[in-house]
This record gives C-alpha cells, sequence and structure tokens, in this order.
C-alpha cells in the first residue's frame, strides 16, 4: 500500500473538536491524487488544464471511529481491478494509531472528450 501522512487540520473538524464527517473524502482525496503522482507520475491538476478528468465513478467508504484537531493520520492507497475495463478500484485506509478509522473503495477513471479509459502505468499495474 501507498502511505501519505496528514496532520488534521483545525478549520476541518466540529464543535466537539472530531474530524466533521464531510472532511473524511476530502482526505481520501488528496491522498489519491498524491498517490497517482508519486506513484505514477498522473498530475491530475496538469491533465484538468488539458481537458482530463481524474474522475471518482463511486465510492464507498466507511467511519469507524474519529480521529481530531492535531492527529496524525496515516492514509494508505491500493490498487485493485474493477469489472468495468474502462474503470479501476482504488482501495483506501485511514490510519490512526495503529487502527483503521475510516477506510473505502472508489471506483476512478480518467475522462476525455467524454469517453472514460484507465492510464496505461495504471492498467499495468493492475496486471
Amino acid at each position: 500500500m501507498f502511505p501519505k501522512v496528514y496532520l488534521v487540520d483545525e478549520n476541518h473538524v466540529n464543535a466537539q473538536g472530531e474530524l466533521d464527517k464531510s472532511y473524511y473524502p476530502y482526505y481520501f482525496e488528496i491522498a489519491r491524487i498524491a498517490y497517482f503522482y508519486e506513484t505514477f507520475g498522473i498530475d491530475c491538476d496538469q491533465l484538468m488544464e488539458l481537458g482530463t478528468l481524474c474522475d471518482v465513478m463511486d465510492e464507498n467508504y466507511i467511519v469507524n471511529e474519529s480521529v481530531h484537531s492535531g492527529d496524525m493520520v496515516v492514509m494508505n492507497c491500493e490498487l485493485e481491478k474493477n469489472s468495468n475495463p474502462s474503470a479501476f478500484n482504488v482501495f483506501q485506509q485511514m490510519i490512526f494509531e495503529d487502527r483503521v478509522v475510516a477506510e473505502g473503495v472508489f471506483v476512478c477513471s480518467f475522462m476525455k472528450n467524454n469517453e472514460h479509459f484507465v492510464p496505461e502505468d495504471i492498467q499495468k499495474a493492475l496486471e
């Protein structure tokens, strides 16, 4: 798995000091974008400027327990095959103190000219 460490931002917590539920997708997203860039050299921001979208077609995640402002979390990413040949799954976990506090599967694809595809480097990694 690809690990990336993040500090839970104090601006992302609710009145109880817990990470607001609306921010869990944000941490999954920034980890996935870092994973694509650091592992495959895919720069989603640059691709978007060129007309290619890094698309999340579906997501399913669960939060098992809360994290708090200032907590250091490890976001793990791992590729998985999808039955759709134009898509792939990214299994992700948020780890705090060796516990899985959130995890999910994100169905991803890239899209240009309204056509979904899987980049060649990701296809090779899935083989």
